[in-house]
């Protein structure tokens, strides 16, 4: 796969997963990010978004799961895309 614009494509030129490729690299600062940002995550909705923006500061992107604002199985699936930076 090519790496172009924060989109990822296929051999043939195709946008495969907006989502996935835009944050790949460069991970969402759960401290900072806005409610379009989070919902953009797969499986996050709008009202878990208001409730991570509710709950800030975080110290660790795992408190999502200790504050009970996402369930294990959708921290998960999005964990190596989270940070909380201070």
């Amino acid at each position: 796969m090519l790496k172009k614009l924060d989109h990822d494509y296929n051999r043939n030129g195709k946008v495969v997963d907006c989502r996935r490729a835009l944050w790949k690299d460069k991970p969402l600062d759960l401290n900072t990010a806005t409610r379009e940002q989070l919902t953009s995550l797969p499986g996050v909705t709008g009202v878990e978004a208001d409730e991570v923006i509710a709950g800030r500061p975080y110290d660790s992107p795992d408190q999502l799961v200790t504050r009970r604002i996402l369930p294990q199985s959708k921290y998960d699936k999005i964990a190596d895309r989270l940070t909380a930076k201070k």
